[in-house]
């Protein structure tokens, strides 16, 4: 993931935030569709790690930036609360995929 988070950061230089967020959240979704026909489990390591967090990653530092660019007041609590949304998710997420 620190790979994926330093290129995420020059492209979001060149491109802008919301392109770079788009595109990495598009190869998340698409990692998460194809690793569900996923016939082996190379197949599966392809999809679900590497493209995965491949996305997660590079959507990872626009994502700080923004916060950062449109908070000027209690910044600190605008970060909290956004970084916290993912653990947050994966509490949450779980009793309601059964």
């Amino acid at each position: 993931m620190p790979v994926s988070e330093g290129r995420g950061g020059l492209l979001c230089k060149h491109y802008g935030n919301r392109k770079v967020i788009m595109v990495g959240a598009l190869i998340g979704t698409l990692g998460f569709c194809l690793s569900f026909y996923a016939p082996t489990i190379e197949y599966l390591f392809f999809t679900f790690s590497l493209m995965i967090g491949s996305g997660l990653g590079i959507t990872f530092v626009p994502a700080v930036e923004i916060i950062n660019e449109y908070f000027d007041t209690r910044k600190t609590i605008a970060f909290g609360l956004s970084l916290s949304g993912v653990g947050c998710g994966m509490l949450v997420y779980p009793p309601f995929n059964k």
